[in-house]
């Protein structure tokens, strides 16, 4: 969709009046030229010359106080309500309000952005090869998130899988670790990987065997 040259003489005033938050840049969406900071959506220019707010948990109070509408739009003869606010006249004039508003709009959205990271880093059950029935195996052994397991490394993670569930722990459960570790399908590893990932699994338990045995002596 183009758009007119007014339309991005708005978007040019609104770069200037938000250069405190960051660079504006602008993407072009369904319904308006939108502006982005730091690659993220803040707010909407329509082709009439409207200018939009993002609804985040940081703005909803402050576009709740000024009673501003939420846009909608009709697509393929459905209207669809868009999750942004549209700004009254004489707010979108108001330098120092659109500073305001954007400002808590870029953050609230960074704010959400990091809570779904972290939502998606919390689940075990989101790396590629562990299953719900593994990642609670994982957790059993204090292995909770991503993270922990990346720490840990899979021949360490295997060899303690090994010993609090002896023979339920297959062979290839070390190379389903060792690829959720890389982000990859365990069908990419090669041959080869998978040899030296035995070696290192014999070798790491032969010592950890040894250290666990000299252990319960000095107990003893």
């Amino acid at each position: 969709m183009g758009y007119s040259t007014h339309v991005f003489e708005t978007f040019k005033r609104l770069e200037t009046i938000l250069s405190p938050i960051g660079k504006a840049q602008y993407r072009s969406l369904f319904f308006g030229l939108s502006i982005t900071i730091n690659d993220i959506v803040i707010g909407v220019i329509t082709e009439d010359l409207t200018i939009l707010i993002r609804g985040t948990p940081s703005t909803i109070k402050n576009i709740s106080d000024l009673q501003l509408p939420m846009y909608s739009y009709r697509k393929r003869g459905v209207d669809i309500r868009s999750g942004y606010y549209q700004l009254h006249e004489h707010q979108s004039s108001d330098s120092e309000t659109l500073l305001n508003l954007f400002e808590g709009a870029y953050t609230g959205q960074k704010k959400v952005i990091q809570a779904n990271a972290m939502a998606k880093e919390a689940s075990l059950s989101q790396m590629p090869n562990i299953r719900s029935s593994l990642a609670r195996k994982l957790r059993e052994i204090d292995i909770h998130l991503p993270s922990d397991l990346r720490d840990t490394g899979a021949v360490v993670a295997f060899t303690l899988l090994r010993k609090k569930y002896g023979s339920l722990i297959s062979e290839s459960i070390l190379f389903k670790l060792e690829a959720a570790i890389r982000g990859v399908h365990v069908a990419t590893l090669q041959t080869s990987e998978k040899s030296d990932l035995k070696k290192s699994y014999t070798k790491y338990y032969v010592n950890y065997s040894f250290n666990m045995f000299l252990e319960t002596c000095s107990t003893s």
